[in-house]
Parts: structure tokens; sequence; C-alpha cells
């Protein structure tokens, strides 16, 4: 089976890429496989959307470099980042601007959950 050998330059790139994304998950190998398919043209737009894409967005919510990849994210409209509440009031606060109160017995996790689905819209 033939391999292609990684050069400097693509190893480089990739981690160059690497460095600065936000969310360092998955598989680094798939993700060097999916970098390594793109185009010196998307390597650029990818750098210059990844950079600003997840500014103010929960870990959670950015997809692993390789879904990035696959999914040509950086295409996609960036929307609105949410700013998502930091402490227990501010959650409350902001489940009393949407409405949304604590069922009886819920855990803050679930609250958190259904408070940040209904921010995102």
């Amino acid at each position: 089976m033939f391999e292609l050998e990684m050069t400097e330059e693509l190893k480089d790139d990739f981690d160059e890429f690497w460095a600065i994304v936000p969310r360092k998950a998955g598989s680094k190998e798939k993700a060097r496989h999916a970098w390594n398919k793109q185009t010196k043209a998307n390597k650029y737009l990818i750098m210059k959307d990844i950079q600003k894409r997840y500014i103010d967005t929960e870990k959670a919510f950015i997809p692993y470099p390789t879904t990035y990849l696959n999914g040509k994210y950086w295409e996609c409209e960036i929307e609105s980042n949410v700013k998502m509440p930091q402490t227990n009031d501010e959650w409350q606060a902001e489940g009393n601007r949407l409405g949304i109160q604590p069922r009886s017995g819920e855990t803050w996790p679930n609250y958190k959950d259904r408070i940040s689905a209904a921010m995102r819209g």
C-alpha cells in the first residue's frame, strides 16, 4: 500500500492549525488527515475563520477539529455568539428573562441546559 509522506510544509501547516483550534478533542491524526485533504486556499480560509468563529463560545458547543474540517464549517455563516451566563445567579436571571423556571427536583445542569437551548433558539 502506497502512503504519501508528510512534508515539513504540510506538517507545519497542520501544527499552526492545531495550535489555534479552540477545542483540542477527538483524534489528532484524523484531524491531520482531514486537514491534508484541504486546498491551500481552503487552509487560508480555515485559519481566518477558526480564529473568530468560536469567540465567547463554550467549549461544549465547539465541534471537534475533524468535524469542523469535514463539515466545511468555514463555509457556513457565522451566527452571533451568545454570551453564556457564568454564575448560578446569572443563569437564574437569564431563566427568568426567558420565562424558564426550575422544575421541582431539577438539577442545576438540567436547568442550565434548558436555558442554554432557549438562548440558542
